[in-house]
């Protein structure tokens, strides 16, 4: 990711000091045939010595003097695939400030700009292969000649990113965002990218979810600090609230784990939805309304949750989540291991219903301290104590109740102290509840 933006940043602003420059030149130059193919030559030179790809533009407009259009913008990788199209790229400039080593814009606009992003079979992302070696190596400096970039305006209007995966024995679902528009501003120097978007506003389709509407701000600063408020995401059957704080983003955050805050809120929220993003083995229903705090790495979370599900239970849980990992490369396998904890109060919680097992009807009030890893029944690796009030499991009327259970490779060996009508029950023993 960070690379990535150093890359991606490099090009775009390295594309539009060139530009610049070249207009300088005109002007120099006026329109005599003999200036016009210098130009030409001295862009062919510098593209060629930046891209390892090709880059492409079919017309150059505006007066020259202050505004610039490129029609037909396109830049593709080594392999020839297309890695941004743009119908139009309109600018706004001083050319005093090149006299200072500086672009400076008062607007940049983009319109209908389409990147598409692809992991290739050998782990490597189309964004790797659209600089010479020399210039991608070189991530920390502000586009060529060591320039600072600052854009008061900047606005992206219908814009669609698309990304593909076509590493070995890996569905290749297309992804995309589709109806794009952003504006802000941002500052891009040897310091790193300042970045401030006062409005982003985008329609993503992703598996089964249908079309997700997404609108927020952002802000990302020179120490890799990035953060979104105001977000809102909307599914044809959801609604989430969420502000979002990453550090360890961009050339700012170099060398550095990305970590994150989060508080989430969601008034209406179908965990059906979610199901494409979770191990196959696991199903989940419900309609929660919760708010979640959350922090720790993309892969590492702690989090505080309290939610009610209609005809599941409420729940206020703290706990842990470790995600599976993705493989770094083909030579290295995923860690698909799902772990995860929880400790807090349950009130009226029904496990088969939320996990689509009738067969398993719980109505549960109570104390737990949960820790797992994995999810499938067979495999799974799993540790229960409870403090329960009077509760069902199945059939089994309970009283309070006080239960360690521990489940492996399909067996759960328990000890339990429970309530039941006219006495009580103290047991151990093991039973294979799937």
């Amino acid at each position: 990711m960070k690379r990535a933006l150093a890359l991606i940043g490099k090009i775009v602003l390295g594309l539009v000091a060139l530009i610049l420059v070249l207009v300088v030149t005109v002007l120099l130059l006026s329109q005599t045939r003999w200036g016009k193919e210098k130009i030409k030559q001295f862009a062919l030179g510098k593209l060629d010595g930046m891209f390892a790809g090709k880059v492409e533009i079919d017309r150059l407009g505006g007066n020259l003097f202050g505004t610039l259009v490129l029609d037909g913008v396109r830049v593709s990788d080594d392999r020839g695939a297309l890695f941004v199209s743009i119908k139009q790229v309109a600018l706004n400039y001083d050319l005093l400030d090149l006299l200072d080593n500086a672009v400076s814009l008062d607007k940049l606009e983009l319109i209908q700009p389409n990147v598409t992003l692809i992991q290739y079979a050998d782990s490597s992302w189309s964004y790797e292969h659209l600089l010479e070696p020399s210039q991608a190596a070189d991530t920390t400096t502000g586009g060529p000649f060591n320039w600072r970039t600052l854009v008061d305006e900047a606005r992206i209007r219908d814009g669609q990113v698309t990304w593909r995966v076509l590493l070995p024995d890996t569905p290749d679902p297309v992804r995309r965002f589709t109806n794009l528009d952003l504006g802000g501003d941002f500052t891009y120097s040897k310091d790193g990218l300042e970045l401030g978007l006062d409005s982003l506003n985008t329609t993503v389709g992703w598996h089964d979810l249908g079309r997700v509407h997404l609108a927020t701000a952002l802000t990302l600063d020179t120490t890799g600090v990035l953060r979104l408020s105001g977000t809102e995401i909307r599914t044809p059957r959801s609604s989430v609230d969420l502000a979002l704080m990453l550090t360890g983003i961009g050339a700012g955050g170099q060398g550095e784990p990305i970590r994150f805050q989060t508080s989430v809120r969601a008034d209406s929220l179908t965990l059906a939805e979610i199901e494409p993003f979770l191990p196959d083995t696991l199903a989940v229903q419900g309609n929660p309304r919760f708010t979640l705090r959350a922090s720790g790495s993309l892969t590492d979370i702690a989090y505080e949750l309290h939610t009610h599900i209609p005809h599941g239970g409420r729940a206020d849980l703290t706990g842990t989540l470790g995600l599976p990992v993705a493989a770094a490369d083909a030579h290295t396998p995923a860690d698909t291991t799902l772990r995860y904890a929880a400790k807090g109060r349950v009130q009226n919680l029904n496990i088969g219903f939320l996990t689509k097992k009738p067969d398993l009807p719980t109505d549960l009030t109570g104390r737990i301290d949960l820790a797992g890893v994995g999810t499938d029944p067979n495999r799974l690796q799993l540790k229960l104590d409870a403090d329960l009030a009077p509760s069902r499991i199945v059939q089994f009327q309970l009283g309070s109740t006080t239960l360690h259970g521990e489940l492996s490779a399909g067996v759960l060996d328990f000890d339990t102290d429970a309530g039941v009508p006219g006495g009580r029950i103290r047991a151990n023993g093991w039973l294979t509840p799937f």
